[in-house]
């Protein structure tokens, strides 16, 4: 039971909604004893719009992992950068 629930786990995406709308999904990834935390965009956002949501996923990244160091978060914006699931 535990291999499946892990195994799901490791391919599940959240959603991220700015302003009630759905505007892109979001991924945890192990990074080297700490986390990414990997937003791909389903279109642009506005400056305060993506500090805003920067600000909140690093706020999650901490709750998560509040003893390690090494948390980032970063944006793939319209399959730009970083392939989520490739």
């Amino acid at each position: 039971r535990k291999r499946a629930t892990a195994e799901i786990g490791a391919y599940s995406y959240g959603s991220l909604l700015v302003d009630g709308m759905a505007s892109g999904i979001c991924r945890v990834e192990k990074r080297d004893g700490g986390a990414e935390l990997v937003i791909r965009l389903f279109g642009p956002l506005k400056k305060r719009q993506r500090e805003d949501v920067a600000e909140e996923a690093e706020a999650l990244l901490a709750f998560w992992l509040p003893k390690s160091d090494r948390r980032q978060v970063s944006f793939s914006d319209e399959g730009r950068a970083h392939q989520l699931g490739a």
